[in-house]
């Protein structure tokens, strides 16, 4: 049996919530194990509905939490910064559309993927 992978979802809007926070939940190949969104609404709804835990800020959740994989479902000025911080965290990154605000700022992002 395969190992199932732990996942962190930040961003729980519309994307974050409807596509990843659900998929992640129902599926046999995650454990979803914290979810990152400044809404504390929304991240009470989270912890109602998959037990994971919650952070209102995304450098909270790499104090106590070590993912395998993070999904960024966030503002895309945004993307940069937290897809580097989870590479160098050691995590694959599942990071929505648009990749981020720059040809510059994306090749950053894969240098920090190299």
């Amino acid at each position: 049996m395969a190992r199932r992978l732990r996942i962190a979802v930040a961003g729980l809007g519309r994307i974050g919530w409807t596509f990843h926070f659900k998929q992640s939940h129902q599926s046999p190949d995650f454990d979803l194990v914290a979810v990152v969104d400044p809404l504390p609404e929304r991240l009470a709804e989270a912890r109602d509905i998959s037990g994971c835990r919650t952070y209102t800020s995304y450098s909270d959740l790499w104090k106590r939490e070590t993912p395998d994989v993070v999904v960024i479902a966030t503002p895309t000025k945004l993307h940069e910064r937290m897809t580097r911080r989870a590479l160098r965290e050691g995590c694959d990154v599942i990071l929505e559309k648009p990749m981020t605000t720059s040809l510059k700022s994306a090749d950053r992002m894969i240098e920090e993927a190299h």
